[in-house]
């Protein structure tokens, strides 16, 4: 359903002094029936580093965000032939700083390269945003900034003029999409870790330890047996039996992860390799003859890899096991993929592991006249934030 009020705000702009010369973009509540053009849209964005990767979203485009909500609003920004820029914004039930919320994420931020796109969307991002969140009673909305993002980044946050009302962005931390390709020859696991697949007979088990570890994270999920029998509902090809859990030799949990590789709602595929990627390329082609990592991937192919998701832990040592087992595990992949935050020692990257890394920032963005978020002053409740990086 389209937002006729949002899109009269952006024609009359363009009606100004300021924007006589241009002609009126167009603002719309994204609906079903935009899925085509959506899916184009995005194919022809690209992340551009010393790899260019394309990301194709699958048809439905919506499905990406079902994976985690129902509860979403996308907006949509057009010129007289098609779509220049776009958000959205995803709702879930959650903690923030200990207490009940209900968290906002937003995703999707794009924005051409046209003036007058980014211009304008900066320009309505704020009454958008308010019109998602406040029916919503939503006072915290997250966001990831990584590479590719330049012109949304350049839009969104760096404009700082008392002339346009703009949300504020603060930085709660920066992290790195830490991937890691194998392990060398001479690492093993602690031999009294022991590492298995879980079964139904452990979702009580497996839920109270997510729920024990995640209770001090500066936002995390209510995590309960209901939580995760959702997650294997919504989540193609995912279950209990993809869940790896550590124990030690008192049989106490220690630690779980869970691989998943999500191919049915986002692929990505290599467009162009330059630079350092071109000696990856070389490299992992003789260590894959070693079977120490699997073959960088050739020019348009898809970039194979599992994200470790639900990855906790007690100590590195049982951090290394899970890793390496999910590795052995996960034998199609280029990489398992997870992030490692700034100043954490929690998740520094596993010793003896072969890894690459790719720079991203979580912002917390808010209305200009709200007060700064207590959870960024520091505190007790300081752990870093619980996100998934499949669902980004």
């Amino acid at each position: 359903m389209s937002t006729p009020d949002a899109t009269n705000q952006v024609s009359q702009v363009h009606e100004g002094q300021t924007m006589e010369r241009w002609q009126p973009l167009t603002l719309f509540k994204a609906r079903e029936s935009d899925d085509a053009e959506l899916c184009r849209y995005w194919s022809q964005l690209k992340w551009s580093s010393s790899v260019d990767i394309l990301k194709e979203r699958r048809p439905p485009f919506f499905s990406h965000y079902r994976l985690q909500t129902d509860d979403y609003d996308s907006y949509l920004l057009r010129d007289e032939k098609e779509i220049v820029g776009m958000g959205s914004f995803l709702f879930r039930e959650g903690l923030v700083g200990g207490m009940p919320e209900t968290i906002g994420f937003a995703t999707d931020l794009s924005i051409s390269h046209d003036r007058r796109a980014i211009t304008t969307w900066a320009q309505h991002f704020l009454p958008v945003l308010r019109g998602s969140t406040e029916p919503r009673g939503c006072r915290y909305v997250f966001t990831v900034f990584g590479p590719g993002q330049l012109n949304s980044f350049n839009s969104l946050i760096r404009p700082r003029t008392p002339k346009r009302a703009m949300p504020r962005f603060y930085l709660v931390r920066k992290f790195k999409a830490v991937s890691i390709h194998g392990f060398m020859p001479f690492v093993k696991p602690v031999k009294a870790i022991h590492v298995r697949n879980a079964d139904i007979n452990d979702l009580e088990v497996l839920s109270d330890y997510l729920k024990r570890k995640s209770s001090a994270h500066l936002m995390a999920f209510n995590y309960n047996a209901d939580l995760l029998n959702e997650r294997f509902r919504r989540w193609p090809n995912f279950s209990i039996s993809d869940f790896l859990m550590a124990f030690d030799g008192k049989k106490n949990l220690i630690g779980c992860v869970a691989p998943w590789q999500n191919t049915s709602t986002v692929k990505y595929h290599i467009d162009k390799v330059t630079g350092f990627s071109l000696t990856l390329q070389s490299t992992f082609f003789w260590t894959s003859l070693l079977g120490i990592t699997n073959r960088f991937p050739k020019t348009n192919s898809e970039i194979p890899f599992s994200h470790l998701t639900h990855f906790y832990y007690e100590n590195p040592d049982v951090m290394m096991s899970l890793a390496y087992h999910a590795f052995r595990a996960q034998s199609n992949s280029l990489a398992l993929i997870y992030p490692s935050f700034q100043n954490s020692l929690r998740n520094l990257p596993p010793s003896g592991c072969i890894r690459t890394e790719l720079p991203f920032s979580l912002y917390v963005m808010m209305p200009p006249e709200a007060d700064l978020p207590g959870f960024l002053g520091g505190g007790e409740l300081t752990a870093d934030p619980d996100i998934e990086l499949a669902l980004i």
